[in-house]
């Protein structure tokens, strides 16, 4: 059998095996449960801690952090690494802020409660819809990854693969589950971590002087300078940026967002969901300090012969696969393993995503439709499974315009910062903040929102979707190589960064990082303003729907004590939600407008 033959061999095994698990997870789940959309989304109660930990972990940091992560040292130096500090910090303040709050809500989607909150369909509209346009566009770029990877090993059409991890996933929506998507997820981070291992590994062992040797070389290059704290805010990345920044991303992705809520609602209570996250915040840490850490092997394997000046590869993603392929070449199946990995992981990531995508789109979208009401379960949870086929259908053609931009590390890093912020001011206006109405809500909403994509796209216009990379050498490639780099000139920058004007478009050259920070603040300010200027009896819910730190120190504050709703079981998870609608509008019309506070 020829290396060849065995490499395609292990890949149609993972292959089938991942599809095959989701078959298992659906055969293996209650007859009641499998066609419960509860369980579909949310798979209550059926799946292992561990197997939730492994799912969160490598969800959040995802599928590019084995192509991604090793190419941003390899190029960008180690400043990115430090955004794990911002990872961490958030895991304590998503199980400070949110968990109290919000765990046992009786709902499919988490956007419910911004609705209850601020009694306002539209504000819950708004934030889904959010929701599922970050998602969207984030599921291009996990996507794209594996295909990117592909196409740097192999003459195969950047669209044929982009199709087959889309298929690949339509299977796994159909039948796997949010059970499945959680199994896939503990087995395929399994994977991953054997791979960065193996190529850890295989690096270090033909760098002089080894592991040490290989921080020796990375160091010499100046690609280990971790500490910066420079505060010009135009820098690509600094360490007060990397950290701050990151902890307002994270704590977006981590806490408001539908995926992360399933995951949460899987275990039987609310402490089993704080042990995961604080176990989540080591393994998360191992996991990226990992596939770093190879690519500080990988840098010192190709210092003095960079795969990309020499025209090796037409992008920085195609490090990785680059080096696979040159140095697995030989070893049979091993090659087919890693790309499965990729494969697999993608597809595991993109199911897992469009589950809870296509659960908020029926829950707070098509479900208000007058036609489609009073539809039984079954029914209800084969049309979720249908909007989310047509959703990968979608990111195929979104995960086409993502591979214009300069990198897979940048690329997630920018959506997530455009998005996140926006969508965390929301959140935190409602947790926080017991004086926010609805009116504060979405003006906060619709300013931050329009500052981040302001910001973004006059970025990606003046930069031209070029990135600045540090400096590469080829002082020992072969003497009869043939280099070529058109291809490539215009998406990098090989030289010194570009200062940034000291004119209109200054604001436009400030880093992604701070995007979500800045759309957070910028959503808060503002919500807070409007909401006491827009101050009414009507906004009146029950004090649970707030964190209770924020009700004691508003108790603290001059003034009349605010008045709540009688407080309903919905903090116990028995709360009827249309009933529990229906009382908040009925019994915010008689407070007595002269009883009203506005204490905050």
């Amino acid at each position: 059998m020829s290396v060849a033959t065995a490499d395609y061999i292990v890949f149609g095994i993972m292959l089938v095996a991942s599809v095959l698990l989701a078959v298992y997870s659906r055969l293996s789940t209650p007859k009641a449960a499998a066609s419960d959309k509860q369980s579909f989304s949310f798979a209550t109660g059926t799946v292992s801690s561990s197997a939730v930990l492994f799912s969160i972990a490598r969800t959040g940091i995802g599928i590019r952090a084995i192509i991604g992560f090793p190419s941003e040292f390899y190029y960008h130096g180690v400043g990115m690494w430090l955004t794990m500090g911002g990872v961490m910090i958030s895991f304590l303040l998503i199980d400070l802020i949110f968990m109290p709050v919000y765990f046992a809500m009786p709902t499919t989607s988490v956007y419910e409660y911004l609705e209850l909150r601020f009694q306002s369909g539209l504000i819950r509209r708004l934030t889904s819809l959010l929701y599922v346009v970050r998602s969207c566009l984030m599921l291009g770029v996990t996507t794209l990854t594996p295909c990117v990877a592909i196409q740097a090993v192999l003459p195969v059409p950047l669209w044929a693969s982009i199709v087959a991890v889309s298929i690949l996933g339509i299977l796994f929506t159909t039948f796997g589950g949010m059970r499945g998507v959680i199994l896939n997820d503990a087995l395929q981070g399994g994977a991953l971590i054997l791979c960065t291992v193996v190529i850890l590994y295989k690096a270090t062992v033909q760098v002089p002087g080894g592991f040490l040797g290989t921080f020796k070389i990375a160091a010499e290059q100046g690609r280990l300078e971790l500490f910066n704290f420079d505060l010009d805010p135009t820098i690509r990345l600094t360490t007060i940026s990397a950290i701050v920044g990151q902890i307002f991303i994270s704590t977006s992705v981590y806490g408001c967002q539908q995926a992360f809520a399933q995951r949460y609602r899987s275990l039987p209570n609310r402490k089993a969901v704080v042990r995961v996250i604080l176990l989540a915040i080591p393994v998360v840490g191992f996991l990226e300090s990992l596939t770093w850490t190879a690519g500080v092997a990988i840098y010192a394997f190709y210092a003095y012969c960079d795969p990309l000046s020499a025209g090796f590869i037409k992008s920085i993603d195609g490090l990785v696969p680059y080096f696979v392929k040159n140095e697995f070449a030989a070893v049979p199946g091993l090659l087919g393993f890693f790309f499965g990995t990729l494969f697999n992981g993608s597809f595991g990531i993109t199911v897992a995503i469009l589950n809870s995508v296509a659960t908020v789109t029926w829950e707070d979208f098509l479900s208000k439709i007058k036609y489609v009401q009073g539809l039984p379960e079954n029914r209800q949870l084969l049309t979720i499974r249908l909007i989310g086929v047509i959703y990968a259908i979608g990111i195929m053609f979104i995960a086409i315009a993502v591979s214009m931009l300069p990198g897979l590390v940048e690329s997630s890093l920018i959506i997530s910062s455009t998005m996140s912020g926006p969508l965390l001011g929301v959140f935190l206006l409602a947790l926080l903040f017991p004086f926010a109405n609805k009116y504060g809500a979405i003006s906060g909403l619709a300013a931050s929102l329009i500052w981040a994509v302001s910001l973004t796209a006059g970025r990606l216009i003046i930069s031209k979707g070029q990135t600045t990379l540090l400096p590469l050498s080829m002082d020992r490639c072969p003497a009869n190589q043939t280099f070529s780099v058109t291809e490539i000139s215009s998406k990098y920058n090989f030289g010194p960064p570009p200062k940034a004007p000291l004119d209109w478009t200054y604001l436009f050259s400030i880093s992604f990082i701070y995007y979500s920070m800045m759309g957070c603040i910028i959503c808060v300010s503002i919500g807070l303003i409007v909401s006491y200027f827009t101050a009414s009896a009507r906004d009146c819910y029950p004090a649970s729907l707030v964190h209770p730190m924020a009700i004691r120190m508003s108790n603290l504050l001059p003034g009349r004590p605010r008045k709540y709703l009688a407080d309903t079981d919905f903090g116990k998870g028995k709360a009827n939600l249309n009933g529990s609608r229906r009382s908040i509008r009925t019994i915010s019309l008689s407070v007595d407008e002269h009883e009203y506070i506005t204490r905050f």
